[in-house]
């Protein structure tokens, strides 16, 4: 049992940046695209990040594009480190249904940490969240 949980471990740290880079482009989509005009016009006389932010979103479609490429590539990616962790694990030792709770258990994460939080972040702040990407 120990050695097919300890296969497991040596996915988690892929699993986690690809979380984290996917919360990274959820956030971005959300801050960009909930901007308001008077934020806008602030984007573009502002600093060097934003008026880099303000000229992205003068091409809303291909940033657009080009988050969500990014997002789904990176949530694909995500999913077969989880498939190939759950097949790690090897079913005469563990129950069998450890793979279908590990699937669930990721699908919930990337949900929650992967679009939900990072989502909400950057509509409360989006100016800030802007700036920084």
């Amino acid at each position: 049992m120990l050695e097919s949980l300890a296969a497991i471990w040596t996915y988690l740290p892929g699993m986690l940046l690809l979380l984290l880079v996917s919360g990274f482009f959820s956030g971005s989509e959300a801050a960009f695209f909930s901007l308001t005009l008077t934020q806008r016009r602030e984007l573009s006389r502002g600093s060097r990040s934003g008026r880099i932010a303000s000229s992205l979103l003068a091409r809303s479609e291909r940033l657009l594009m080009g988050i969500l490429f990014w997002n789904l590539a990176i949530n694909i990616s995500y999913f077969s480190l989880v498939s190939q962790a759950s097949l790690r694990i090897d079913p005469e030792v563990a129950a069998p249904r450890f793979a279908a709770i590990m699937a669930i258990a990721a699908l919930v994460l990337i949900i929650v940490f992967g679009e939900f939080l990072p989502k909400s972040f950057a509509v409360l702040y989006p100016l800030k969240v802007v700036k920084l990407v």
